[in-house]
């Protein structure tokens, strides 16, 4: 399952950072993963000649585009990488549909414009979807339900039902 989204700009800027899944998923510092694959992908392109595709971690992997030197990335959770690549390439194709124009302007006045409306459209289309881990730390979050206490206390005065 998808659990972020980052969109870079040839400098290494967000465009556009959006959290579909836990909170703090990613430590919470999108900035601290834009400069980490902006790096690497400039790494990789100098040392190698070609950008990176796919980086993989434990229990999570990246998935990058580079297309209109503009860098799409995703962070999933799931093995089902030939539908995640499918994905990223229909985000990227939409977000140009909708933003060319954005980001050029950003290229040029670092203004960085609102795409709010782009992540609930990806939410809407099912592209995308909110997949909260409902920790407890989460409080604000409005994925987040701590049952109270009342109801919590109920469950455990209930008489056991016979078989």
């Amino acid at each position: 399952m998808i659990r972020n989204l980052i969109v870079l700009d040839k400098a290494g800027r967000d465009l556009l950072a959006m959290n579909f899944g836990e909170c703090h998923s990613l430590g919470g510092s999108p900035a601290l993963i834009s400069s980490f694959i902006s790096a690497i992908y400039s790494f990789s392109q100098s040392a190698v000649g070609q950008g990176i595709k796919n980086i993989k971690f434990e229990n999570l992997y990246f998935m990058l585009l580079n297309k209109n030197e503009i860098i799409f990335l995703i962070s999933a959770d799931d093995n089902d990488v030939r539908s995640n690549r499918i994905k990223l390439e229909r985000i990227s194709e939409m977000f140009f549909e909708r933003y060319s124009n954005e980001v050029k302007e950003f290229e040029v006045n670092s203004i960085s414009p609102d795409f709010t409306e782009f992540t609930d459209l990806l939410l809407e289309l099912k592209i995308t979807q909110k997949n909260c881990g409902g920790h407890l730390e989460c409080e604000g979050c409005p994925n987040h339900r701590v049952l109270p206490l009342e109801e919590i206390s109920k469950v455990f005065r209930e008489e056991p039902q016979e078989e």
